[in-house]
């Protein structure tokens, strides 16, 4: 009876191990999940920080155009003020010399 008794004292210890090792695996189980859905997370929050970079390589191309348009334009607002007044200029002296101002 005793070797009995000795069986079933080591059956349960196994059953307490088992349940013990249950209790673990659900715990790991539930961990592993936890770190996949930090794991996408991380991976989105990556797809959009490359998507920001990508943003702001474009808003500086348009940037570098924009300032390169600015200088052209602020050339040809230069010539035009000068072409403007070489005419205003040339009517003047035209109109004085109609008028015998000069």
């Amino acid at each position: 009876m005793s070797s009995d008794t000795t069986i079933e004292a080591h059956l349960n210890n196994l059953r307490v191990d088992f349940d013990d090792m249950r209790s673990d695996i659900k715990a790991l189980t539930a961990a592993v999940t936890r770190l996949a859905v930090v794991e996408e997370r991380q991976a989105q929050g990556a797809d959009a920080l490359e998507r920001a970079f990508k943003m702001i390589d474009a808003l500086t191309a348009d940037v570098q155009a924009l300032k390169m348009e600015g200088q052209i334009s602020k050339q040809s607002n230069i010539w035009v003020d000068r072409s403007v007044t070489a005419i205003v200029t040339g009517a003047a002296v035209f109109a004085a010399k109609k008028l015998g101002w000069m």
